[in-house]
């Protein structure tokens, strides 16, 4: 042999392959609103622009009972030391509780404290509970657990008891000057943009911080108050493509991470104040400021919850049932994925 030969290499070969895959996860829900149980891949059809889309995988996803026995996943790390290791059992629900403190009026606070409280003792060890709070920002209270000990402990903390509601205007008294009055209005008017902001912020970031783990995860909000021009933009139809650039992204983030969104209104059943015994009225009723505002708050719960996959409930004094049957539709549902025959990938939605 030469003595400076070089060894042969053989030649570096290099395989591209382009795979595509739309995720689709559905829930199934009887007359009652309960998950229908038991259905196969062929009682599913796909259509992706009236076109057909053959199915490349179907899973089925069943909560587990309350009170199951499941190995408990838990990092057990010394003080001062944290990790962003999230551990959570194959097949246990993911629910988050967004408990905003930053549109619920102060009166509410018992009613929607006393709801999380059962809402967590009945769950018992059968899903996986991350708490957060919205206030002046988003307050993380308790990271994902099925430990009813350490949810507890968050839902009876300071913070979850004890703020009043931030960016409010204090009103003026009725014969305040007419000035004072267009100061409070437009002082009001900036505090309610600057409490949408936070509250989409709040959306962008919970989507972010699930987004590592597998599956579809339920987003309980429970607020009492659901501005039209959070998501809506004052449109009960849809997401629209004019919204604020910050809604859209909040919107990709909760597709990409498949959040499906529970609005509950913790202000429970609510009436007209003009039917109230305590008013007296002599002229005849006609449109009331209550019922446009109530219909428009309605309509931006059932956009976010149609568009994410969710369901809204309101007008009802039953906030744990509401929770509840949120958890049940959420945690039972499935999965098809196929290979879109529109290949075109501009990050547009598909129909």
């Amino acid at each position: 042999p030469v003595a400076n030969a070089q060894p042969t290499q053989s030649p570096t070969h290099q395989l591209s392959v382009n795979v595509r895959r739309v995720v689709v996860d559905v829930v199934v829900t009887d007359a009652k609103g309960n998950p229908v149980e038991g259905l196969k891949q062929g009682d599913f059809m796909v259509m992706e622009d009236g076109v057909v889309q053959p199915l490349h995988f179907f899973d089925v996803h069943t909560g587990a009972a309350a009170g199951a026995s499941q190995q408990a996943l838990d990092l057990h790390l010394p003080p001062n030391t944290f990790s962003n290791l999230t551990l959570v059992p194959a097949d246990k629900p993911v629910t988050v509780l967004l408990y905003d403190m930053l549109d619920t009026p102060q009166a509410s606070f018992p009613n929607a404290h006393q709801a999380l409280v059962k809402f967590i003792k009945d769950q018992g060890n059968s899903t996986r509970i991350a708490i957060f709070v919205l206030t002046d920002r988003l307050h993380m209270l308790q990271g994902f657990t099925d430990d009813e000990t350490r949810l507890m402990r968050a839902v009876n903390s300071k913070g979850a008891t004890s703020q009043a509601p931030p960016l409010r205007a204090a009103p003026f008294a009725d014969d305040a000057d007419v000035l004072l009055v267009m100061a409070e209005a437009e002082e009001m008017r900036y505090l309610r943009i600057k409490r949408n902001r936070i509250t989409v912020d709040a959306f962008i970031e919970i989507a972010r911080y699930v987004s590592a783990l597998p599956g579809r995860k339920n987003l309980i909000w429970m607020s009492g108050s659901f501005p039209p021009e959070v998501f809506s933009n004052g449109i009960g139809g849809a997401w629209e493509i004019r919204l604020d650039p910050e809604v859209q992204v909040a919107k990709k983030l909760l597709d990409e991470s498949r959040v499906a969104v529970y609005p509950v209104d913790v202000r429970g059943l609510q009436t007209d104040p003009r039917y109230s015994a305590a008013t007296l009225y002599t002229a005849p009723l006609g449109p009331s400021f209550f019922g446009h505002q109530q219909g428009a708050e309605h309509a931006t719960m059932n956009v976010i919850a149609d568009s994410t996959g969710g369901r809204a409930f309101y007008n009802t004094s039953g906030l744990q049932e509401a929770m509840d049957a949120a958890v049940r539709q959420g945690s039972e549902y499935y999965t098809l994925t196929y290979a879109p025959s529109n290949t075109k990938a501009d990050g547009s939605e598909r129909n």
